[in-house]
Order: structure tokens, then sequence, then C-alpha cells
């Protein structure tokens, strides 16, 4: 957030955590960066921020999404007994199913863009991690999650290509 509002970007921030929403929309100010309380897994609760965003800037042409958690433990405890599925089902809803939710949503309105240069329409960055190809013990959930958006990467790129979007993921280390 703090570098696109650097470059002049106008900047929407979507995210459950309030508090620190708000403290970064302080500090940088209201005039270019708004924010939105919103739960990626759920499709109102996107659609009514972007309706917001459309409403304040009047386009979208870049999604940054790095929406991410991480519930470790092993599949087996000392136990013996099974993680509840419960755990694992989070972190895939969040980090996955979020992820494309945010993204669908984008690209539809990107897809309404006029073309600028070389007739790109918008831009959409994942964020996998390292952990999709290294996964350690403790980090199935969080491991396999990312290499879904590794997955979702490559057909998205193809699909969305015909309309001028370009899709790309990270898959950072530790930070």
């Amino acid at each position: 957030v703090r570098e696109f509002a650097a470059s002049g970007a106008r900047v929407a921030i979507f995210d459950l955590d309030s508090d620190r929403g708000l403290r970064i929309l302080d500090e940088l100010g209201s005039e270019r960066i708004t924010f939105h309380r919103v739960d990626v897994c759920d499709e109102p609760s996107v659609a009514a921020a972007l309706d917001e965003v459309m409403s304040a800037f009047g386009t979208v042409h870049i999604c940054v999404n790095c929406a991410g958690v991480a519930a470790p433990g092993k599949i087996l405890d000392r136990d013996g007994v099974a993680k509840p599925l419960a755990d694992y089902e989070r972190v895939v809803r969040i980090n996955l199913i979020g992820t494309f939710n945010v993204m669908s949503k984008c690209a539809a309105l990107m897809a309404k863009n006029a073309p600028e240069d070389g007739e790109e329409r918008g831009v959409i960055v994942n964020t996998a991690s390292g952990a999709a190809y290294e996964g350690q013990i403790g980090q199935a959930a969080y491991a396999s999650s990312k290499n879904g958006v590794i997955g979702l990467n490559l057909p998205s790129a193809r699909e969305l290509g015909r309309h001028g979007i370009r899709v790309n993921a990270i898959a950072p280390g530790l930070f």
C-alpha cells in the first residue's frame, strides 16, 4: 500500500483488520486511499467493497492478493489424533478460495477498462509462497493452499490474457 501510494496510485485496502487498515489510512491520508472491511471468502463482502471502489475511483487496474493465514500443526498430533478438518479448510478458504474470489471479481471489472499501452486492461498479482514448493512439517494446510495459488495462475493467465489482463504469482520466502 505504501509503495503504491508513494507512486501516486489510488489504493483500496481490503482486510478484516479494521484497526490496522484505519491506521494505514491515517498514516497515508484518505485522499487516494480507502479502507474496506472485507472477508475475501464472502462473495457479497467482496462485491460490496468493489462497488465502493468503483464509486470512489471509477475503475480497477491492479489487484494484488495478499490474504494469507496459517494453521500450523501436524496432520497427526502426538497422540495420533488427526488435525481437525475445519483448521485445514479455513486456511484453504482464505488463501486459495479468497484469492480466486477477489481475482475473479476484479478481472470482471478490468475487462471493461479501455485498453492502455499494448492493450493491457489490468494486472493481477497473486501471492503464493515458497512453502508451496518446500513446505515443512506442520505446514500441510498452508503449503497446499499456496500451491493451489500457483496452480491457479497459469490457467488464469491464459484465460484472462485475451481480455488484456496479465496474471502473475509471486512466491516469497519468509519476510
